[in-house]
């Protein structure tokens, strides 16, 4: 019985505590979901990058991949907004690519503001949103169970454009 209380009551303390989530109306939005190994993730995100004629605004928490790196160099080169937001520890890992992406030209930033800098997010012009488990890497695509969604939703894009800023803000230019 005693268990029982303490469930009720951590329950009603949960329950009464308001969400932090905003409400969002996905109706319009469009989706395509990807899984891996070897589902077409890794194509899907080189496609929107390729296709990208404004901005890319990247959180990663690995950024191992070669072929996102090259696709992210192509889009600096051709006069895009592109940054990149890396977690400060994973960054100065010895298999880490974040230095080499630096000295392609990519603007990259350290996030070390948190314990784990650990969002896997790209946001496409404003209005497309790459994101899910899948880490930028190329075990992401070939050997890990991984899930990759691309929504195309300004509404949506916007609100992880706000959340992109604030990160953005507290980063530092990587070295």
């Amino acid at each position: 019985m005693r268990g029982l209380t303490v469930f009720l009551s951590a329950a009603a303390i949960c329950l009464s505590v308001p969400a932090q989530a905003e409400p969002l109306c996905a109706c319009d939005a469009q989706m395509s979901v990807y899984f891996s190994p070897n589902g077409g993730a890794l194509e899907a995100i080189l496609s929107e990058l390729d296709s990208a004629q404004k901005s890319v605004h990247m959180q990663a928490f690995h950024l191992r991949s070669k072929p996102i790196i090259k696709a992210l160099e192509k889009a600096v080169k051709r006069g895009l907004d592109v940054r990149v937001l890396v977690d400060a520890e994973d960054a100065e890992r010895s298999n880490s690519r974040v230095r080499d992406a630096a000295a392609q030209g990519i603007p990259v930033y350290s996030d070390g503001s948190h314990s784990t800098a650990h969002n896997k997010v790209i946001i496409v012009d404003g209005s497309i949103v790459i994101t899910g488990s899948y880490n930028f890497t190329n075990k992401a695509e070939t050997q890990n169970s991984e899930n990759l969604l691309v929504i195309r939703s300004k509404e949506l894009a916007g609100k992880y454009e706000k959340n992109w800023e604030n990160h953005f803000s507290h980063s530092k230019p990587f070295k």
